[in-house]
């Protein structure tokens, strides 16, 4: 009987992370290149990955297939786990994304306690074999494993619902937001953690902090070299690889910076790297790397896609602006034949 829940347990968790992942298959990209999957194979493992979920969750339920489905699910955890374990030694920030579009949040040593615990629940399968069939229970087991599973998702949903609250709030705090033409706080995106000094921007005549950022081929950048070298002055927009809107905005980008040839020219700066910049600058966007959180940090902006001008003696021009609509306001306004201004597409998260 343990052995029949622990394989329902089991089956269910891998379902809905298979089933999560294929709804954000582009965060999936960019959590396994965060991981270290080189990029001509993301595309592939953003699909392969959840369906293999998916299956495994399928062929546990039968008991002939339970077994190997529990070997191939202990082997996929144990692979998982010392991925994580790696990423929390090097003190890196990596967005799990491992339940998709239902959850992302950044690894912490949680994941590794989970990932650790459904890899003993799979163990137990296998060592132990995999228990009763379904068919076999009598009517009073039947309705124990009912009245067990009806609780489970009860909490599922309680969950669920929870987070679907959460995720409302933060869409009306950014509604506010952009309503207010103005910033947001760490609060409105609370998927992009920050200190409380990192809300809304540098006040407008400050002098731009002079950050060294890593570009995607390793070199080194800086934005005030930046400043110095453009033919125009430069804007800033910040965005974030777990960010949906962020991820529009870089889209448009590339037919934006045609359109404003001598007036904008985009350069990504994003945390992690990930498919997003790599597209970006197979774009022919000049990317650069943030480690962590460093650009948000250093320009005190708290919640993206945000943008930020500055002069050509690296001076803040105006107001932070904050969402897409307000970043494309921002530079297609920038735009006037007196002026010239060149964007720096600043993307990374405060994670």
């Amino acid at each position: 009987m343990i052995l029949l829940c622990a394989r329902i347990l089991l089956a269910a968790v891998f379902a809905v992370a298979g089933a999560s992942k294929l709804q954000r298959r582009a965060e999936t990209e960019d959590t396994l290149g965060a991981f270290g999957v080189p990029a001509r194979a993301r595309a592939g493992g953003a699909l392969s990955l959840p369906m293999v979920e998916l299956a495994i969750a399928t062929a546990l339920v039968p008991v002939p297939s339970a077994r190997w489905a529990a070997l191939v699910a202990l082997l996929l955890l144990v692979a998982f786990s010392l991925a994580v374990a790696r990423v929390l030694l090097r003190g890196e920030q990596v967005d799990c994304n491992c339940f998709g579009a239902l959850r992302s949040a950044p690894v912490g040593p949680w994941t590794l306690v989970r990932n650790v615990a459904l890899a003993a629940v799979a163990g137990a399968i296998v060592v132990g074999g995999p228990g009763r069939s379904l068919g076999a229970l009598d009517g009073g087991t039947v309705l124990a494993v009912a009245a067990a599973a009806a609780g489970v998702l009860l909490l599922a949903l309680t969950w669920f619902t929870w987070e679907l609250f959460k995720q409302n709030g933060r869409l009306l705090a950014r509604v506010r937001v952009l309503e207010e033409g103005r910033s947001g706080s760490v609060a409105a995106m609370p998927h992009i953690p920050g200190p409380p000094e990192a809300i809304g921007g540098l006040p407008e005549g400050e002098q731009a902090p002079d950050l060294v950022l890593a570009t995607l081929d390793g070199a080194e950048r800086s934005i005030l070299g930046l400043v110095h070298t453009a033919p125009a002055p430069l804007a800033l927009v910040f965005s974030d690889p777990a960010c949906s809107g962020c991820r529009t905005l870089i889209e448009r980008l590339p037919a934006m910076r045609d359109d404003l040839d001598g007036v904008v020219e985009p350069v990504l700066v994003t945390r992690g790297g990930g498919a997003m910049a790599e597209a970006a600058g197979a774009a022919g966007l000049t990317v650069l790397v943030q480690e962590d959180r460093e650009g948000l940090v250093a320009f005190k902006v708290g919640a993206v896609p945000a943008a930020v001008l500055l002069d050509a003696e690296g001076r803040v021009a105006g107001p932070t602006a904050i969402g897409d609509l307000a970043v494309d306001e921002l530079l297609l306004g920038a735009r006037p034949a007196s002026a010239t201004v060149e964007v720096v597409q600043v993307a990374g998260g405060v994670g």
